[in-house]
Parts: structure tokens; C-alpha cells; sequence
């Protein structure tokens, strides 16, 4: 089996993310679309799944079919700014919504249409 990439700006994306005191487990060597990082972060001891990208990187066709099987939630980081906002973020009616970066994926995206 050929190991997966690992984008270059993962190695960034988790040390910004433990130098704010969160857990991170690194997930790319799963693959099959599986997301790059499970995170763990705050009081609410809330997990993050995170699926590391370079800008302008697109997904691939298993990580596409990954992210419209997965039920929970799941975002697409491109920055060490974006996945930190993701872990910050307080969905207002409680539990978290995909994300994709900084915006909230569509329902046709989420594969809810």
C-alpha cells in the first residue's frame, strides 16, 4: 500500500492547534478519505474532525465520498487561522454543523437535498 500525502501545511496546522492546549490525533496515514486530524478541544471536551488541504487543493473523489457518508461533523483547514477558528466556533443551537474552512456547506453539499 503507497502511503498518503501528507499536505504541507499539516505540520503547522497541529502545532498551532497544541499550542492552544488542544489534543490532536494525526489520521493521514488511514486513508480512504478518512479526514487528517481528530481534534480534541475545550471545556466542552468537543472532538473535531479535520481534513487538511493546501489552498486551492481540491478533495479527492474518496475523500468527497468520505465526507458525504460521514454523519458528523467535519471541515476542510487550509491555515493554522482556519482550523483555529473551527475549534472556537459555538454553533448556536447546539452541536457543530460541517464546515468547509470558514463558510457552512449547503445542504446539497452535506448531501441533504
Amino acid at each position: 500500500m503507497t502511503p498518503k500525502r501528507v499536505d504541507q501545511n499539516q505540520r503547522e496546522i497541529v502545532e498551532a492547534l497544541r499550542a492552544v492546549g488542544a489534543a490532536v490525533q494525526i489520521l493521514s496515514d488511514v486513508g480512504h478519505g478518512c479526514p487528517d486530524l481528530l481534534v480534541g478541544y475545550g471545556r466542552s471536551h468537543t472532538n473535531y474532525l479535520l481534513e487538511v488541504k493546501m489552498p486551492g487543493a481540491p478533495l479527492t473523489a474518496d475523500e468527497i465520498r468520505w465526507h458525504q457518508n460521514w454523519p458528523g461533523q467535519i471541515a476542510v483547514v487550509h491555515s493554522p487561522e482556519e482550523a483555529l477558528m473551527i475549534i472556537r466556533f459555538k454553533q448556536p443551537f447546539g452541536g457543530a454543523r460541517k464546515r468547509r474552512g470558514a463558510e457552512a456547506l449547503s445542504d446539497e453539499e452535506m448531501g441533504l437535498d
